[in-house]
């Protein structure tokens, strides 16, 4: 088998540069839209050390990111709250859990 030579690009020129720069805007734009039309918004907060490693090992454990991890758990309380106000008012609770979930 024999290799071929490298394909050698044509030069950029300023005309080349320009469209690759609008059809960036412009995905980026649609992109933008389609946050947008989705109702994204961004969420902002710093945690701090035992908050890191819990979330750390949920990632480990899960194999998700962060985000997803956040989201999933978010979506998995509303739900709850839904369904078991009890379960809900426990896990949301800043009083330990009770001694049944310690089984």
């Amino acid at each position: 088998m024999t290799d071929k030579p490298a394909r050698k690009r044509p030069p950029r020129t300023d005309k080349i540069r320009e469209q690759d720069r609008k059809r960036q805007q412009a995905a980026e734009e649609r992109k933008r839209d389609r946050a947008k039309e989705l109702g994204m918004r961004e969420l902002k907060g710093e945690i701090y050390k035992g908050t890191s490693e819990r979330l750390e090992a949920i990632v480990a454990k899960t194999g998700a990111e962060e985000i997803e991890v956040v989201v999933n758990l978010l979506h998995r309380a509303f739900e709850l709250m839904e369904r078991d106000p009890a379960a809900f008012e426990a896990l949301t609770s800043h009083n330990p859990l009770p001694e049944v979930w310690h089984e």
